[in-house]
């Protein structure tokens, strides 16, 4: 029932702040002040219904700081050391192959020295003899006497070439020593003025010594039981047979007791 001069929103405005339910009330005074102003300008008050708050939240305490007493600092120990790697253990390839390079380094060597003291073998392969062919005749001694050495041919003492069968008995003298690329030779005199020649080939160490050398120019030559005939000359030691040159080694280093 709305009474004579009273609008019908300031009717409802009053009524909503009346109600029996606290939830349909107004919020607020203010709210409610706000609505009873609107309605009594004439404007319509369609204001939803505001839910009664809640008991407001009793706040909380923030949690407390535990105090810890002071300490020294104690710093942190240094990271342990790296464990020493064990030693490599080579395997069986490795070993193999070193050995294979051992034993080529050991070939190239004794090849090197071989073409040291024969200066390369340059003979031609149709020759059938050389300065000193298989024999298995007496060879040198290699007993010393303290007479002095030929000069002008090294690797020598006073009885021929040192570590060699071209070399003279103790009871012998060098007449004549003749290096070549392919042989060593010597002429040997006895005590009885006699000569004997010993040639030794360089590639295989094969000797042969011959009785009944004479002289000849400025050298010596002597023929074996064989025919093969052996001429040592300061320039050249010539081994022919059958009247034809088998080997002509030129000298590298001459030398002669004369």
């Amino acid at each position: 029932i709305l009474r004579r001069g009273v609008n019908r929103t300031f009717d409802d405005v009053v009524a909503r702040g009346m109600a029996k339910d606290p939830r349909e009330r107004y919020g607020t005074a203010g709210e409610l002040g706000r609505a009873a102003d609107a309605a009594a300008q004439g404007i319509p008050t369609d204001v939803p219904v505001t839910p009664v708050a809640s008991a407001p939240v009793a706040p909380v305490a923030p949690p407390s700081t535990r105090q810890f007493t002071s300490t020294p600092y104690v710093p942190a120990p240094p990271p342990p050391a790296p464990a020493a790697s064990p030693a490599r253990r080579f395997g069986r390839g490795q070993l193999m192959l070193g050995a294979a390079t051992v034993a080529l380094l050991a070939a190239a060597a004794v090849l090197a020295m071989v073409l040291v003291f024969s200066g390369g073998d340059t003979g031609s392969g149709s020759q059938s003899r050389l300065a000193a062919p298989p024999s298995s005749s007496s060879t040198g001694t290699t007993t010393t006497t303290t007479g002095q050495p030929i000069e002008g041919v090294s690797g020598t003492d006073s009885q021929g070439f040192v570590g060699h069968t071209a070399r003279c008995d103790s009871d012998s003298t060098p007449a004549a020593m003749i290096r070549t690329s392919l042989s060593l030779a010597i002429i040997c005199e006895t005590g009885d003025g006699e000569y004997y020649y010993r040639g030794e080939r360089l590639r295989d160490g094969a000797n042969r010594e011959i009785q009944g050398v004479t002289r000849s120019g400025d050298g010596f030559t002597v023929t074996g039981p064989d025919g093969a005939r052996y001429d040592v000359q300061p320039d050249q030691l010539t081994i022919s047979s059958g009247g034809s040159v088998d080997s002509a080694e030129p000298a590298l280093e001459y030398g002669s007791a004369d």
